[in-house]
């Protein structure tokens, strides 16, 4: 057996805090030998080796004195096992002169802790896998609803399973490993949790205080939860946009005068100037032929709004033109109508949110998850942030589906299929790997981080996290493709009707004034004649 690395030789005279700490912070603990020949002094040091560490190493008990019982093997093993060692060899010289190797399986022989010495043989793995099967002993787990990712299905008041997106991958791990479930902690009013000021806080805590061994669902990692948990391999990325009511429709009333979305150019109106001259140049050069009470402004208008109009000429040239300006207005009233209902069913919506300063100002109010505030620290956007728990973003969801003018910083995964119904912002607050949390220095770690890595590799994290039904707690559809029934147009909508109609009747008044006063004037000069 042979060993890459470093190796530090220290004399431990006293047992103290620093002296472990030192070495940790200065090396590291990969594989660690003791001579030991005192029970109780062994068990100090490796209660201090297990405050320090975070990764599970290799530990080599070097026993000095004469073993000369199975029971005295025990009790060191019992001691490491406690102290969350695992990878364990016992080197230790029997009553018999013989030198012997040991080491023991946590998980065999129907136990949950078992701490019987197994004696290795010459050529075997010093450091066999031991948690690949924990033949239905429980993974202490700690829940956090997060719906979708965390449902509880609970039973006479018991958890039995869980489900979600994580709460599925967990029950895969559990499956693969042989485990059984063991809920130490359902929280569903809680927050993830970071470390703030020496302090474990929220879900985060109860890995920290080894009360669970590991914490769904999956979340971002970040420098704080690092340093008090083990994440295990990122297994998919979040990505975090804020997100809004969707864009308001504005100026409804205008659709029934003039459609915002109409195909009208410069070129209609260049053919209709050029008729209008065209048409004033053939009278004005054959009067002889046309009648003076031909207006050709208000006549050609008649027509383009599709009215009769009595016209007498006896010019071919001008009486074509005005054929020719039939044939034009034919078409342009057809693509007018199709415009006038196309913008009819197509809402004027105003101007998204540009970015996040932009939209800060338009809303009443801006959160989200807690994990968010680290990435706006010391900017204006930190003071007003409002951390929401994550059992209540459904909710939150749901609000700023129906309307609501509040900004939220959320997993996209949650509002994707949701784009229609709310505004996502373009520029994502971070894209980073989420990985499950677990205790620092539990021994099965690495077996639960090898069963996720293969899951990524297989594609079930991807078949498991692309399951399209992630809308139904929004809009309590059955299926993605329900058809949505059309409405109706409000009859608030209808009533613009009358007041385009009102508007011309105010415009008809104006214009009979205007000719009353013409035509009275008009006769008062005939009467002085």
């Amino acid at each position: 057996m042979s060993y890459t690395g470093s190796v530090v030789l220290s004399p431990w005279a006293t047992y103290n805090d620093s002296k472990v700490r030192d070495i940790n912070e200065t090396v590291g603990f990969k594989q660690t030998i003791y001579f030991a020949n005192d029970l109780v002094e062994y068990e100090i040091i490796m209660k201090l080796i297990n405050e320090v560490i975070r990764f599970p190493i290799r530990f080599i008990l070097v026993l000095e004195n004469i073993v000369t019982s199975n029971q005295e093997l025990y009790d060191f093993i019992e001691v490491t096992s406690k102290n969350d060692q695992a990878d364990l060899i016992v080197v230790s010289e029997m009553n018999t002169g013989e030198v012997k190797l040991s080491t023991f399986f946590p998980y065999s022989e129907g136990l949950c802790g078992n701490y019987t010495p197994v004696f290795m043989k010459y050529g075997q793995n010093m450091f066999p896998k031991k948690f690949s099967n924990f033949y239905q002993c429980p993974i202490r787990t700690a829940l956090l609803e997060y719906f979708p990712y965390v449902t509880v299905q609970a039973e006479e008041g018991r958890i039995t399973s869980v489900g979600g997106y994580d709460g599925k991958i967990l029950m895969i791990i559990l499956h693969k490993l042989n485990a059984s479930l063991d809920v130490t902690s359902a929280y569903n009013n809680s927050i993830f949790g970071t470390y703030v000021n020496g302090t474990a806080t929220g879900s985060i805590g109860d890995l920290a205080t080894e009360k669970a061994d590991i914490l769904i669902p999956a979340d971002i990692l970040t420098e704080k939860r690092y340093t008090v948990t083990l994440p295990s391999h990122t297994y998919h990325t979040v990505d975090i946009r804020w997100v809004g009511r969707r864009q308001r429709e504005v100026y409804d009333w205008l659709k029934f005068i003039i459609p915002d979305q109409t195909n009208f150019t410069y070129l209609h109106g260049l053919v209709y100037i050029s008729f209008l001259i065209s048409a004033s140049l053939v009278i004005k050069c054959k009067p002889h032929l046309t009648s003076a009470t031909n207006r050709v402004l208000y006549q050609s208008f008649i027509i383009l709004l599709g009215q009769s109009v009595k016209f007498v000429t006896r010019s071919f040239l001008l009486n074509t033109l005005f054929v020719l300006w039939i044939w034009f207005c034919f078409f342009f009233r057809i693509d007018y109508q199709a415009d006038l209902v196309n913008a009819l069913q197509t809402p004027d919506l105003e101007p998204p949110f540009e970015s996040v300063e932009d939209a800060v100002k338009k809303v009443d109010g801006y959160g989200g998850v807690e994990v968010v505030v680290e990435y706006y620290k010391d900017t204006p956007l930190e003071h007003n942030y409002k951390v929401i728990p994550m059992n209540e973003l459904r909710t939150y969801i749901r609000r700023i589906f129906d309307g609501e003018n509040f900004l939220l910083a959320t997993d996209i995964a949650l509002v994707n299929l949701l784009a229609p119904y709310v505004q996502i912002l373009e520029k994502r607050i971070s894209a980073t790997g989420a990985s499950f949390y677990m205790r620092p220095g539990w021994p099965a770690a690495k077996d639960v981080d090898d069963v996720i890595f293969s899951l990524v590799e297989a594609g079930v994290i991807d078949k498991i996290l692309s399951d399209g039904n992630n809308h139904k707690w929004i809009l309590d559809k059955r299926d993605i493709n329900d058809e949505v029934i059309p409405i109706g147009i409000a009859f608030s909508k209808i009533n613009t009707l009358f007041y385009g109609l009102i508007f011309m009747w105010v415009v008809c008044g104006i214009i009979l004034l205007i000719e009353i006063k013409h035509f009275k004037k008009n006769i008062i000069k005939v009467q002085r004649k």
